[in-house]
């Protein structure tokens, strides 16, 4: 497997189980919070699946991903009242991008934090970035509290969240994914600030 998402960025939405997992992950959403009106960051946005779906009734969506070649897809579909950033997120990039200086009412990640080398620390900067009651909506594939593969329980993502300063947290499983594999299921978890 390759160490850059820009091998995969050509390809991506070919990829049935990509774009079945960005309907689930839109529907639970909408199931939860209110897009209308939002200002929203899509954080690990990849080629931008939920970003479009959000696109269609939120104010304003900042779609920020590593990988230049999977913000050059997202760029390419001409999404009105979206913004791509190609970059890490980082304090030195939050502190002088204009996109960032205004909060966020809603941030989501979806399995995206999963692949984050230092989680908590990208949750406190995700926290800052948000309005007063602002939300953060994450999605990551679910793992059992032993499991020490890629994803969190539920568990790890509600102390995670309050250690970071969230507020009315709600951890759920809204869906599964099967394949040849076995069915494996995600870890959804909706916070404030």
């Amino acid at each position: 497997m390759s160490d850059s998402w820009d091998d995969y960025a050509d390809e991506w939405e070919s990829n049935p189980d990509v774009i079945s997992y960005a309907e689930h992950a839109f529907n639970s959403l909408t199931n939860s919070v209110t897009l209308s009106g939002k200002r929203v960051l899509d954080f690990g946005c990849g080629t931008g699946l939920l970003t479009e779906k959000l696109s269609r009734t939120a104010n304003e969506v900042v779609a920020l991903d590593p990988s230049q070649k999977m913000i050059d897809v997202l760029a390419c579909k001409g999404l009105d009242r979206v913004i791509t950033v190609a970059s890490e997120l980082t304090l030195e990039m939050v502190s002088t991008h204009p996109s960032f200086q205004s909060p966020f009412d809603l941030i989501v990640a979806s399995s995206a934090l999963a692949f984050v080398p230092e989680f908590e620390e990208t949750l406190s900067l995700l926290h800052s970035l948000l309005a007063p009651q602002g939300q953060l909506v994450q999605w990551d594939w679910l793992k059992n509290d032993a499991d020490t593969g890629m994803g969190f329980s539920e568990t790890e993502l509600l102390n995670a969240y309050q250690a970071q300063g969230f507020a009315d947290v709600i951890v759920s499983v809204p869906f599964s994914m099967s394949s040849p594999k076995g069915t494996m299921s995600v870890v959804m978890g909706v916070a404030a600030k």
